[in-house]
């Protein structure tokens, strides 16, 4: 689970991803949560996400992969 915004219009949980959908997506930040449980301990990367209009995939953006630390 998480918390969405107003423009998720779908969400999908597998155990390597989470998909999330939207129908209209206005210009701008958007943000979308998503809680995971910690199981070991250790240093990981967490990776980049990745964002693209279904029907135009030249429409695109992403963050950077970012380092996590689970004591």
């Amino acid at each position: 689970g998480g918390a969405s915004g107003w423009w998720v219009s779908h969400t999908e949980y597998h155990d390597d991803r989470v998909l999330v959908f939207a129908d209209v997506l206005q210009p701008g930040p958007h943000r979308h949560t998503v809680y995971v449980r910690a199981t070991t301990p250790g240093t990981y990367t967490f990776p980049p996400t990745r964002a693209e209009a279904m029907y135009t995939p030249e429409v695109f953006g992403r963050t950077v992969a970012a380092p996590i630390t689970i004591d």
